[in-house]
């Protein structure tokens, strides 16, 4: 099972931003240091921005900034803005699916969407930015 590289991204972009000591970052910025094309982090933040995990600033200096505290903004809120409710199997009315889909569905697919939201709910990105921290505070370069 893999999570999306659209919810990849959206952490990635998110953890540039949180870890930066410039006050905002461009898709350019982000795209220099990542294997990523700069249209997709421009959609990518565009979701970000919806959902009021990002603001933007034009001009010069502009670009993206965290719209609210690291510790204020969890896992789940960031997937869900690219995702929506449902990573697993199609939500929607059981009167047009199929027998063998509605039991995956209620069986499977809801379940494990439960439990990934669960886990994604008790991550912060202040969470992900100490494990950042204290994993490359320890390194030194020769």
């Amino acid at each position: 099972m893999a999570v999306s590289n659209k919810s990849k991204c959206a952490i990635r972009c998110m953890m540039h931003l949180a870890l930066s000591d410039k006050d905002t970052l461009t898709a350019q910025d982000i795209y220099e240091k990542e294997d990523l094309s700069k249209r997709y982090i421009e959609q990518v933040f565009a979701d970000l921005k919806r959902q009021g995990l990002v603001k933007s600033v034009k001009g010069k200096n502009g670009g993206y900034y965290l719209a609210r505290e690291l510790r204020n903004i969890k896992a789940k809120d960031i997937v869900i803005a690219v995702e929506g409710n449902t990573l697993f199997g199609e939500p929607g009315d059981n009167s047009t699916k199929k027998d063998v889909e509605i039991i995956l569905q209620s069986a499977l697919w809801d379940k494990l969407d439960h439990s990934v939201m669960n886990i994604l709910d008790h991550v912060t990105l202040q969470d992900l930015v100490s494990k950042y921290n204290d994993t490359y505070s320890q390194m030194f370069y020769i």
